[in-house]
């Protein structure tokens, strides 16, 4: 596994303009060829269990967040659906 800026640098360096995905295929093939990266070892599955954890707890707090700017938006309109009002709990404010 490479970081895509690295190859995306390589590209530079050979003056490759011209972007398509069978020249992309070339470019990383030839990247490969010339700096022999280190092969990428996938981390322990204790490892990768423990990692999902907090990555789950961020996009959960970013999702709250989201529907929270959206109950929000909808506080400020004269009149809000029904449905839309149950859906959000806009009948409970903050």
């Amino acid at each position: 596994m490479v970081n895509p800026k690295q190859i995306n640098h390589f590209s530079k360096m050979m003056l490759n303009v011209t972007k398509t995905d069978n020249l992309d295929a070339k470019l990383i093939a030839l990247y490969g060829e010339k700096m022999r990266p280190p092969i990428y070892k996938l981390p322990s599955l204790t490892i990768q269990k423990l990692r999902q954890k907090p990555m789950l707890f961020r996009q959960f707090k970013k999702q709250l967040c989201m529907l929270l700017n959206v109950q929000e938006s909808f506080l400020a309109l004269p009149k809000v659906d029904d449905k839309v009002n149950k859906t959000l709990n806009l009948d409970k404010k903050k």
